[in-house]
Formats: structure tokens, C-alpha cells, sequence
């Protein structure tokens, strides 16, 4: 007697479920960055080591393991490794609720966060006082402003990217963050 191979027709590729996975992060109004960051995930990095036209259920902790070993290979730093880590854990996971993808553990890896050295207070005096406006360049005058603002406000960086001219009231002295 000949033995059959016995496929299940039923079963997703990872291409197929991360698309089901993009609509349900759109659904929940995630945003066009974290979008980004799992597609990213996937197309250059997790999609460079495995083939995601295979089905979901080829993956494995084990492969997972060799996953990190291969970004390390890669030269990336902990922190950066668990980044990775994080995205596509959090792709797996919507599988394995779906029950495409037997549930198991994925563990960040310990990662010892760097110590950044502060500036000086001599440093930090430099990069506050406000330039000679009739000396400095209009570089020098916007990276005061940059700094001055950031340290005034507590936004982040990105926010501060995507201010627009209209979310300046000069009139009120207020500025409005948009996402």
C-alpha cells in the first residue's frame, strides 16, 4: 500500500494571515507608523529568513530561536533585536488567537540598555544660550529653537516633525499636536 501525503486545505500561508493581520490593525485604528514598523518587520527582516508563502503552522519556538541567533549573527544590538522580536510576536500571537499557529512563549532577550552620557553642564549652557541673531546662521537659530522647544515642552521629536503652520495659535501661545 502506498502511503498520501495528507495537505490541509484549510491551512494559511504567513502571507495570507498578515494580510488578515494588516485589516485587523487597521480596524483597530492603529497607527500608519506601527503599521509600517510590522509590515518593515516582515518584508526586511523576518521575510529575509523565512519563506512566508509557507503555512503558518511551519513556525515554530524553535524557529523563532534561530530567528534571533540569525538577527545577532546580523550584527544588531539586543535592543534592536527585541524590537524585531516584539513586532513579529505580536503578528504570531494574533495567529495563534486565531488558531492558525500552535501558542507558545516568545521571550525577549536580555538586553542590558546602554549608558548614554549626559551633557555637561558647561555643554548644556552652550546648547541653550540663545544665539547672536545677527552673527549665527539660520541653522544655528532653528537648532536653538529645535531644543529650546523640545526641552519646554516635553514632546517628542516625531511630534515636533509634524507640526504644521496651523497648529501654531500665536495668539494664545499654544500649540496643537496632532497625531
Amino acid at each position: 500500500s502506498t502511503k498520501k501525503l495528507k495537505i490541509n486545505v484549510n491551512e494559511k500561508s504567513f502571507d495570507e494571515g498578515f494580510e488578515e493581520f494588516i485589516i485587523f490593525c487597521r480596524v483597530k485604528n492603529l497607527s500608519e507608523v506601527t503599521i509600517k514598523g510590522y509590515k518593515n518587520e516582515i518584508y526586511y527582516s523576518f521575510g529575509k529568513f523565512f519563506d512566508t508563502t509557507q503555512p503558518i503552522s511551519c513556525i515554530s519556538s524553535n524557529l523563532i530561536d534561530k530567528y534571533i541567533l540569525y538577527l545577532q549573527e546580523r550584527g544588531l544590538k539586543d535592543i534592536t533585536v527585541n524590537t524585531h522580536i516584539r513586532e513579529l510576536r505580536s503578528i504570531l500571537y494574533y495567529f495563534m488567537e486565531h488558531n492558525w499557529l500552535n501558542n507558545f512563549k516568545i521571550k525577549l532577550i536580555k538586553a542590558e540598555a546602554p549608558i548614554i552620557e549626559t551633557y555637561s553642564d558647561n555643554e548644556l549652557k552652550l546648547l541653550l544660550e540663545k544665539p547672536n541673531m545677527k552673527k549665527c546662521t539660520f541653522a544655528e537659530y532653528r537648532n536653538w529653537v529645535v531644543c529650546n522647544f523640545l526641552l519646554a515642552t516635553g514632546c517628542r521629536s516625531n511630534t515636533l516633525l509634524n507640526i504644521k503652520t496651523d497648529d501654531i495659535d500665536f495668539e494664545n501661545e499654544v500649540v496643537i499636536y496632532k497625531k
